[in-house]
């Protein structure tokens, strides 16, 4: 988890919503991945939700998704690997022009 907020360049994260967001990208990823079933998942959801609301007045579903999905970040987007940046993907047909080909 802390693997991937280390990768956010503070260039690209200058609010709290935005590494709020990638806090709680990196908590599914490593967390959520594992679980066997959705109702497993929803309660890590709540979870995550109850500690925004009691440390950040914030709540998952309205900070923590893109357009109504799961965030989604990734370093590849920029095409250079020499100038890779761990940033959400918001357009997710650019993502998928990108990994098809």
């Amino acid at each position: 988890m802390f693997q991937g907020l280390y990768n956010a360049n503070p260039t690209y994260y200058e609010t709290k919503e935005q590494i709020i967001k990638l806090w709680a990208h990196e908590l599914m990823r490593v967390f959520s991945d594992r679980m066997i079933d959705y109702e497993d998942r929803e309660i890590l959801k709540g979870y995550i939700n109850e500690q925004l609301e009691v440390h950040f007045q914030m709540n998952y579903a309205e900070h923590c998704t893109t357009k109504g999905s799961e965030a989604v970040f990734v370093d590849f987007l920029t095409g250079d690997p020499e100038k890779r940046v761990y940033e959400e993907v918001t357009n997710f047909d650019k993502l998928r022009t990108y990994l098809i080909g």
